[in-house]
């Protein structure tokens, strides 16, 4: 098989009956290509299959327009990309997962911190953080790229906090939405920074991906 990339998937196909999904229709540079295969799957989330991917008279017949009207969308994820100057074996890093909670008493934490202001969120600690380091996975990261290492880091933030600029170009939302995003990533590398205190001098390159970059680049809902 093959793996398409900015490719964007327009349409899922249907049969003449409208019964059965038999391709997708995508979109790569100006021109549309239809693609067919005995089994579509989609992965793009309830809403987005429903909502943009399927035709209206299909989301109708199978009454999806009344449970949209009692569906949330999930918690939007927010992403830190760090870069790190020297190999997993200088640094000391292993190819697994690490899921870090401030409290046993995790979703009262959350709930907490989902209650705050944007300003809020500045200065306090978050409740849950995903931390890996993909380079550590890859046997080839250190032949493309020697003597670097790089850290992934994810947590959950509402997509209220950066919804007002939602409308703005990516990469170009301006000040405000570079302190707010910059600011909450730097605290998550600080927690991090607790469990790997030895790679505090080691960071080379920060940045930060919100809710935002995620419907951008993902074509999620609401940042998921």
């Amino acid at each position: 098989g093959r793996v398409l990339v900015r490719a964007r998937v327009k349409e899922i196909l249907l049969n003449d009956t409208q019964d059965c999904a038999i391709g997708v229709r995508v979109l790569k540079g100006k021109q549309e290509y239809e693609i067919f295969a005995p089994l579509i799957v989609s992965d793009a989330g309830v809403i987005n299959t429903f909502k943009t991917l399927l035709p209206k008279q299909v989301v109708t017949k199978f009454n999806m327009d009344n449970i949209f009207s009692s569906l949330k969308p999930g918690h939007a994820l927010l992403s830190v990309f760090i870069g790190l100057d020297g190999t997993k074996e200088e640094l000391g890093l292993e190819a697994k997962n690490i899921w870090a909670f401030q409290s046993s008493d995790l979703v009262d934490e959350l709930e907490r911190y989902f209650a705050l202001t944007p300003d809020e969120a500045r200065s306090m600690d978050i409740p849950l953080l995903f931390l890996s380091f993909p380079s550590a996975k890859d046997p080839t990261f250190n032949i493309r790229y020697p003597g670097k290492s790089t850290c992934a880091i994810i947590t959950m933030a509402p997509y209220k906090w950066f919804e007002e600029w939602k409308n703005d170009k990516v990469m170009h939302r301006g000040e405000d939405y570079d302190s707010l995003k910059m600011d909450i990533g730097r605290r998550m590398w600080q927690q991090a920074l607790k469990m790997y205190p030895h790679l505090e001098d080691k960071m080379e390159y920060i940045d930060v991906g919100t809710p935002l970059s995620n419907q951008y680049y993902l074509n999620t809902y609401k940042g998921e």
